[in-house]
Formats: structure tokens, sequence, C-alpha cells
């Protein structure tokens, strides 16, 4: 497969991607590849400086005629006498099932800190416990702390 190719077929994957309004990982799951491979794509589609191309879209006196808009797998088709609202709320569904996804992800991460605290009390548990074994063994083993002795005074 040439440079070109791959290219080509990792474009569109990203513009799938993008349009899909999920995380990286869940749609590289669906999709079967590995997440590290859609960051580097995304990464280089960034970094390719291309600016947004804005098409104008000239209607003239077309009446019947309508406009069919597509962005990876999202098709949307808009006719004459179209309401602007309804095409915002298509047009920010995907916006909002992402923004869906990051509160999912939000709780699944408070949850993960909350094991993870949970886990760190218990070892910082068993540090103590392991130091006063310590303490008590070298208490066993040595006697009293080797500090300075006092002579008895006659």
């Amino acid at each position: 497969m040439s440079k070109q190719q791959l290219h080509q077929i990792w474009s569109a994957r990203v513009a799938e991607f993008k349009a899909s309004g999920q995380s990286v990982t869940a749609w590289c799951a669906e999709q079967d590849l590995k997440p590290h491979q859609l960051r580097y794509w995304l990464r280089k589609d960034r970094e390719s400086g291309k600016p947004t191309e804005w098409i104008p879209l000239n209607s003239g006196n077309n009446t019947g005629a309508a406009v069919t808009i597509r962005i990876g797998q999202v098709v949307v088709e808009v006719h004459p006498g179209f309401d602007p609202t309804l095409l915002l709320s298509v047009w920010s569904r995907p916006l909002l099932l992402s923004m869906e996804n990051a509160v999912k992800i939000a709780a699944e991460l408070q949850e993960k800190c909350a094991l993870q605290e949970q886990k760190i009390a218990e070892l910082t548990a068993k540090v103590i416990w392991f130091e006063e074994q310590f303490r008590l063994s070298q208490h066993r083993r040595f006697g009293r702390s080797s500090g300075p002795r006092r002579t008895p005074s006659s």
C-alpha cells in the first residue's frame, strides 16, 4: 500500500471518527483499531495545517433542489423551506453524544480515583504496621534505644 493510499484511508477514518462524537477508545473498539494509531493520525491531521474550507452554496432560483451534506457516516439532506432550528438540533446531536460520553468517562474516572484512594489508605495502614513490627523487632534484638546512658549517682 502506497503512502498516498494509506493517507487517504486514514483521512477518511479521521473524518468518520470526528463525525461520530465518540471517544477515541470507544470508536477504535468499534472499528477494531488501536487507539494509538488513531491518535497518531489525528495529530498528523492537526499538524497538516489545512484550514477549514468553507464551500459557498449559491442556491440561485432553484426552489426545488435539496442540498445533501455528508460528513463521515452522517448524512443531512436540507430541502427548501427547512427549519433552521431543526437543522441546528440535528447538527448538534453528535456534540450532545460526545458530551454524554464525557460525562460517562468522568464518572468512570471518579470511580477509579475512589478505588485508588482506598488502595492508598490500605497500603498506608500496611506500611504503618510494618514500621511498628520493625521497631518492635529492633527493640527485642537490641533492647531499648541506644541513647546516652545515665549512670546512677552515688
